[in-house]
């Protein structure tokens, strides 16, 4: 009993300390504790001394009939047991059968998109068929997960081949992020058996896809080779194997010229749209990818579409570039430059934000429906507005960075890549084309009820939340978090921070503490008081103005909760304009007064706060008249 009590004050002690050396009276969840207790996690930020992360490899052979809808497959996983568990199941997601009859979804969908769910015609484990009837109950289905119950255990630090083959009929008009655009048109993902996360904090990740909430994968190889009808073309994630087994010339001498010239080619312009003669064979093709280090796969094809593509240089130094090209229907207008303004984005978030040379070898813009990302591909719908577009394609090529170069719990913490996304558009579109057309996605709805009971703290997990609070977190309010973490710190020390956590956690999965831990061990501040009312308590950005009897002095008051920064726009009789600025800081001691000094006393027109975090609650009470 002695050593009990000795072994708990121990374990007191530790986490502790663990916490101090993180921030103070910052709420950790249970399980979050166990990973630091199991040093799995690290104090500054870092993943711990024995952080470990399972991964598969995934060799896929799958065909599409865009006449039947029907997809068929054939995928052989190698899975990686890294963790310190023996494995007596696998887990594996089935997305497709979000629109299985009966199963619950956040979204309608139409009921001839209606399907019987993902047919597994055959699993082998290791060689040996598992028998998949029902009365073996080798097998275990939950809406849009499938458990297979392993003959033996998966022993730590050992792997396990598995053997799959599938079917299922893709969705037309409901178009949850993919499916069908148009007749001969389709954007396909999460068409694939995948298998689960494992991971230090949960175990298992049982997220159930439903519409709403995004996603979360490990990070893996992928193989992949996409059969279609002849006059289809196919691009996907990953780089394209085999160019000179289906494309004719010219096309082919302009497809290898794009990958070469930072000059856009038009590989297939507005009068070949029909892809007639443009493919070798008229029966079937088969297209094939490659991709490293990647925690998805998906595949766009069409029979008419367009198509432009060049290389584009990322990083001087090394000569790193990466191949950006768009396809798009030939009414999309404003697709015709998404392939100049993708180079722009890219170019942009190398050098600047964050800084990072784009990781990939090549990014595809696909005109579709679904404005989603995926690695190497974004599925983007076309609008009449070029400024739309432009804020669009930045954003979701933005993803790129998180959730894929650091694998982010999208299920849980939705706020950290959507949210980074968001800011990153906001500050990008900014540059680009003018802070007018930056802003943030979601922002009018969030407008209606900011600072009202739906308003919840921002750690809450993105899985548990509906709408509209799902995008006020996710979107608007985390995107508001990050411009004002950048006021405070700074440009540079920012960028420092923001850098760091993403090459510590690059193709690894951090927790939001690993993102709080390693701003705070950069930039050697305390974030505590900023990440505490932003995060884990109920509560709304508002200034306000008040006049004071001192002629030389406007009182600027914090009547919400969350720290934000004070820009104040100071108009004088004659027309001069002084702006005095002040980050989130000023509040960091709790007070909720500041007093700002009037270089010009008496002569003072008007005052009016100007809102840095976009998300004030109450805008009238941000503008003072003086009256003479």
């Amino acid at each position: 009993m002695r050593e009990f009590i000795i072994a708990i004050i121990l374990v007191q002690t530790i986490w502790q300390g663990s916490l101090s050396a993180q921030m103070s009276d910052i709420y950790m969840p249970l399980d979050i504790q166990n990973a630091y207790l199991k040093s799995t996690r690290s104090n500054d930020g870092n993943p711990g001394r024995d952080y470990w992360q399972n991964h598969a490899d995934y060799r896929i052979d799958v065909r599409f009939n865009p006449a039947t809808r029907m997809l068929s497959g054939n995928e052989t996983i190698q899975y990686f047991n890294n963790s310190p568990d023996s494995l007596k199941r696998i887990l594996l997601h089935l997305f497709p059968n979000i629109l299985k009859k009966d199963n619950y979804r956040d979204y309608p969908a139409d009921m001839n998109d209606l399907i019987d769910g993902v047919a597994i015609e055959s699993i082998v484990i290791n060689g040996a068929a598992l028998d998949t009837s029902g009365e073996a109950k080798n097998l275990e289905y939950t809406e849009t997960n499938c458990w297979i119950n392993l003959p033996d255990a998966l022993p730590a630090g050992d792997k396990i081949s598995i053997d799959i083959s599938w079917n299922f009929k893709v969705n037309q008009n409901s178009h949850y992020r993919e499916g069908g655009i148009d007749s001969t048109s389709f954007f396909i993902a999460y068409f694939f058996p995948r298998v689960a996360v494992y991971d230090d904090i949960d175990g298992w990740n049982e997220f159930l896809y439903l519409g709403l909430s995004e996603f979360y994968n490990d990070f893996g190889s992928y193989d992949v080779k996409v059969t279609v009808p002849g006059g289809f073309l196919v691009r996907a994630t990953g780089e394209w194997q085999n160019p000179a087994e289906i494309l004719k010339n010219p096309w082919l001498d302009r497809y290898n010229q794009s990958l070469q010239n930072e000059v856009i080619t038009h590989i297939i312009d507005s009068t070949e749209f029909t892809f007639e003669n443009i493919s070798k064979n008229s029966d079937f093709n088969t297209f094939h990818f490659k991709a490293q280090d990647v925690p998805d796969f998906a595949f766009g094809l069409s029979d008419h579409y367009l198509w432009d593509g060049s290389k584009l240089v990322v990083d001087k130094q090394s000569g790193q570039s990466v191949y950006v090209d768009a396809v798009y229907t030939r009414s999309a207008k404003d697709f015709y430059e998404v392939a100049d303004i993708a180079r722009k984005a890219i170019s942009y978030m190398s050098e600047k934000l964050p800084g990072i040379a784009f990781p990939y070898p090549k990014l595809t813009v696909f005109n579709g429906l679904g404005n989603m990302e995926y690695p190497m591909m974004v599925n983007d719908q076309a609008y009449d507005d070029i400024n739309r577009t432009v804020k669009l394609t930045i954003h979701e090529i933005l993803h790129t960075y998180m959730p894929f170069y650091c694998g982010i719990n999208e299920s849980k913490y939705g706020w950290m890549d959507e949210g980074w996304a968001t800011f990153g558009h906001f500050v990008i579109t900014s540059d680009m084309i003018g802070e007018e057309h930056a802003e943030f996605y979601f922002m009018p709805g969030y407008q209606e009820h900011k600072g009202f009971a739906q308003d919840m703290p921002l750690f809450a997990l993105s899985d548990y939340l509906k709408r509209p609070v799902y995008h006020d977190n996710t979107y608007v309010k985390a995107a508001s978090f990050y411009l004002v973490l950048k006021n405070w710190l700074g440009d540079d020390m920012f960028i420092n921070c923001l850098q760091t956590f993403m090459k510590r956690w690059k193709s690894k999965h951090p927790t939001p503490y690993d993102f709080f831990n390693t701003f705070q061990e950069v930039s050697k501040k305390d974030l505590s008081w900023l990440i505490r009312p932003w995060f884990f308590e109920y509560g709304y950005a508002d200034l306000a103005l008040q006049k004071t009897d001192q002629p030389d002095a406007v009182i600027v008051l914090r009547k919400g909760s969350y720290p934000v920064p004070i820009s104040l726009k100071l108009i004088y009789d004659d027309g001069t304009e002084n702006i005095v600025q002040q980050s989130a800081a000023v509040w960091q001691d709790g007070k909720t007064k500041l007093s700002v000094k009037v270089d010009s006393p008496g002569r003072l027109s008007s005052a009016e706060l100007i809102d840095i975090s976009r998300i004030d609650a109450d805008l009238s009470n941000n503008i003072l008249e003086f009256k003479k």
